[in-house]
C-alpha cells in the first residue's frame, strides 16, 4: 500500500509521521532546526530506519507555524523529489474557515480542527497543548469557527522570570495546595492549579456558545502534565495534528483530481 508522509513544524520540535491509508505507522520526533543539508540528511535516514521506499510516497502534508523552517522542509523535499508537496493553508481546508485573515491562522489549529472532526464526526473544542495552548472550535460539517489562544505554563514564567527578580527556576508540578508558602510554591501554584482553572473555564465557556454537548479533545504533549485534573476534556489524542493533516492532504488531493 502507498504511504503518506506527514510533517508537523512547531516551533520547538518537529514531527514527522507515515501514514498508510489513515492509519500511522511510524512517527518521530526532532528539534526544529537546522538547514537544508541537515534535513535531507535526516530523511534519508528517516525512511532507511523505517525501511520504507521513497518511490512508495503519495505525497507529503506540511503543517509549520516556524516560517523559516517550514521553508526549509519544504526546500528539503523539493530537492528529494518528492511530490505532491501540501503546505497545510487555509485554502487547502475541505470546509469553510471563520477566521480573518485566513493568513494569520496557524497550520497546526486547522490539522487540530480537521482531526477533531474526524474523530467526532460533529462539532467538537480542540485544546493543542504546545508552546502556546489554543482552543479551536469545529463546527457540525467541520468548519473552523474561531477560538482562543493562552501561552502555555513554560512560556508563561520565561516572560515572568525575564522580567522579574526570580533567582531561581521553576518546577513546573502541581503543589499539594493553592495557598502556598514560598515564592517559587507559588508561581507553581499560579502556573499549574492557575491555569488548570482557566483552562476549564475557557472550555466550560466555549461549550456554552457552541452547546454543552460538545466534546472536547486533547493533543500536545504539554496535556500529560494535566491529565486527569481537567473535567471538561473528554480526549486525548497525541497524534491529533497529524491525523488532522493527514485527512486534510486527502480530501484535498481527491478534490483535484
Amino acid at each position: 500500500m502507498k504511504a503518506l508522509l506527514v510533517i508537523d513544524c512547531g516551533n520547538s520540535n518537529t514531527k514527522l509521521a507515515l501514514f498508510r491509508g489513515e492509519k500511522l505507522v511510524r512517527r518521530m520526533s526532532r528539534p526544529s532546526e537546522g538547514d537544508i543539508d541537515d534535513w535531507v540528511s535526516c530523511l534519508v535516514e528517516t525512511f532507511r530506519n523505517w525501511r520504507f521506499v521513497r518511490r512508495d510516497l503519495t505525497g507529503c502534508a506540511l503543517s509549520s507555524v516556524h516560517s523559516h523552517m517550514g521553508g526549509v522542509i519544504l526546500a528539503s523535499l523539493a530537492r528529494m523529489g518528492i511530490v505532491p508537496l501540501l503546505p497545510i493553508e487555509a485554502g487547502c481546508y475541505p470546509a469553510p474557515v471563520y477566521y480573518q485573515p485566513t493568513e494569520s491562522l496557524g497550520a497546526d489549529r486547522l490539522c487540530d480542527a480537521m482531526g477533531g472532526w474526524r474523530r467526532t464526526r460533529g462539532k467538537c473544542i480542540v485544546v493543542d497543548f504546545g508552546t502556546a495552548i489554543t482552543f479551536n472550535a469545529v463546527g457540525q460539517e467541520g468548519e473552523f469557527l474561531g477560538g482562543a489562544i493562552t501561552p502555555s505554563p513554560p512560556i508563561a514564567y520565561r516572560a515572568l522570570y525575564e522580567n522579574t527578580a526570580l533567582p531561581h527556576k521553576v518546577i513546573l508540578r502541581f503543589p499539594e495546595k493553592v495557598v502556598c508558602q514560598d515564592t517559587l510554591s507559588s508561581i507553581a501554584s499560579g502556573l499549574t492549579i492557575g491555569w488548570s482553572a482557566m483552562i476549564e473555564r475557557l472550555v466550560e465557556l466555549m461549550k456554552i456558545e457552541l452547546g454543552e454537548d460538545t466534546p472536547a479533545l486533547a493533543t500536545g504533549g504539554g496535556y500529560e502534565a494535566f491529565a486527569g485534573r481537567l473535567t471538561q476534556i473528554q480526549f486525548y489524542y497525541p497524534d491529533l495534528t497529524l491525523e488532522g493533516a493527514a485527512a486534510i492532504f486527502r480530501s484535498y488531493t481527491e478534490g483535484c483530481k
